[in-house]
């Protein structure tokens, strides 16, 4: 009867929409949208998108090429956990203190202390002398050592011998090489590893796929030397895989002929005036959106909170 008025209202029809029935209802996000933040960043997006086809344009008009180069990032990871801020330290004490109400069968001798009676310094010191969290280094300034700004990252920076700004490890594109083995041998031409007499330094690149890129206009002096508009730089990451292997080796680290000296520098250190190109590298990096402060001022709020995200 029910196929003869054109109903389908089988026996697992009737199944398949009692299973439905009995399934909790899906919720959506559980978190509002943020549109102005994704306006935001889509407007930073854009400015830069717009920037590009500009130098694009002035290229095309002059006739003139770009460099294609690869730039890395080397990095030394933090080497301690930073410290707690005071309201942790608060936190934690509160924690302790009723931890010890809420289990008050206990045995003697074991469980919480009681909050009014807690370790003396004795007590809570560990068998063994700490090493120091603040190094020799710290105190002198010495910024050519890994063994320094312990619960920071640390960038590798390299000055040129012909002076100038401090600079990331670069190098351009040779014709068929990949981008990734070009930032492997920005590093390897800056830095002497290979050599007896020098300090290891054993790195680990992510050599896959770049973390960003950043267009740059020559000068016209280099521009009529080099007969190029401009260089694409991609950026590349690379981590130091055991610092102290260096910081313990009594060899020092070694620079070939292009470069006078190196430093290694925290995120505050490496934005400010020491590295003012490669300081623009890092804000496009952190972003992901490859945002140009130089091209777009306005823009320098908007960044500050996205680098702190």
């Amino acid at each position: 009867p029910a196929a003869a008025l054109g109903l389908t209202c089988t026996r697992a029809g009737f199944a398949k929409k009692a299973y439905r029935g009995d399934q909790p209802k899906r919720r959506g996000r559980s978190r509002p949208r943020n549109y102005e933040r994704r306006m935001m960043r889509l407007d930073i997006v854009k400015k830069h998108e717009a920037r590009h086809m500009d130098l694009e344009s002035r290229a095309s008009a002059l006739g003139l090429k770009w460099d294609i180069a690869a730039t890395t990032i080397v990095e030394r990871c933090p080497v301690l956990i930073p410290d707690s801020p005071q309201w942790e330290d608060d936190f934690e004490r509160l924690s302790d203190s009723l931890a010890y109400y809420k289990h008050r069968d206990w045995p003697e001798g074991l469980g919480p202390r009681h909050p009014d009676n807690p370790l003396s310094d004795e007590e809570a010191a560990p068998p063994f002398e700490l090493a120091p969290r603040v190094t020799t280094a710290d105190g002198t300034g010495d910024t050519r050592t890994m063994d320094r700004a312990l619960t920071q990252t640390l960038f590798l920076v390299l000055k040129s011998k012909e002076g100038g700004d401090w600079k990331l490890p670069m190098a351009v594109q040779r014709p068929g090489e990949m981008l990734g083995a070009a930032s492997v041998r920005a590093v390897a031409e800056a830095l002497d590893t290979s050599n007896s007499s020098c300090a290891p330094l054993r790195l680990f690149h992510f050599k896959r796929q770049p973390m960003g890129h950043l267009f740059e206009e020559y000068g016209e002096e280099t521009k009529g030397e080099t007969n190029r508009f401009g260089v694409k730089r991609f950026i590349y990451s690379a981590l130091v895989i055991d610092p102290y292997e260096t910081i313990f080796s009594d060899k020092p680290m070694a620079l070939k002929a292009p470069y006078s000296d190196f430093s290694w520098l925290t995120k505050e250190e490496l934005t400010g005036e020491k590295l003012s190109e490669d300081g623009k590298t890092w804000e496009a990096v952190k972003v992901k959106a490859e945002a140009d402060l130089s091209a777009n001022p306005e823009l320098a709020p908007y960044l500050k909170n996205l680098l702190t995200e």
